[in-house]
């Protein structure tokens, strides 16, 4: 399965590295902005990704990032069973 997280703080990093210990496939994460960011660098060095699959996210709706993962098909229809 392909594993996409927004991923922030200490229990971020924790769960990165444990998927990376499982040889889990993890396609991306999404991190705060700067100003937001916690454990920024443990982050990365679990999640064991180069930068075009580290992807810079905040709380704002019209971010065209969040708008095309929100679009998808599955990600719809996976949300759609917690309503």
């Amino acid at each position: 399965m392909r594993i996409f997280l927004f991923v922030d703080g200490w229990v971020g990093a924790q769960i990165l590295k444990i998927l990376n210990h499982y040889n889990e496939n993890i396609v991306g994460i999404a991190v705060h902005p700067i100003r937001l960011r916690n454990n920024y660098s443990e982050i990365i060095q679990n999640s064991e990704l180069t930068g075009n699959k580290i992807y810079t996210v905040g709380n704002n709706p019209d971010n065209n990032f969040v708008k095309k993962f929100l679009t998808r098909k599955r990600f719809r229809d996976f949300c759609h069973v917690f309503k």
